[in-house]
């Protein structure tokens, strides 16, 4: 059992020399315009109008190889 975990360990001690990651961060920014759309039935005076919002985020890649990578988008956006 010893053996199995140290063998884990170095395994994963070893692990960041064989990848060659990279890291990318960046900015989002932007504006957009919202429209809620829902069925009004019979109500014809009733009226839906749109709002304009803004959408502000940060994006963050980890590049593992050409192929893989992980990307995280935290964004708020504003309606």
């Amino acid at each position: 059992m010893r053996s199995k975990l140290f063998l884990s360990a170095v395994i994963l001690a070893m692990l960041p020399l064989t990848l060659r990651a990279q890291w990318s961060v960046g900015l989002l920014a932007g504006a957009d315009y919202n429209l809620h759309q829902q069925d009004v039935h019979y109500m014809t005076d009733y009226r839906i109008r749109g709002a304009y919002g803004m959408t502000v985020g940060i994006s963050g890649q980890y590049a593992v190889s050409d192929w893989l990578s992980f990307r995280v988008d935290p964004t708020f956006l504003g309606k």
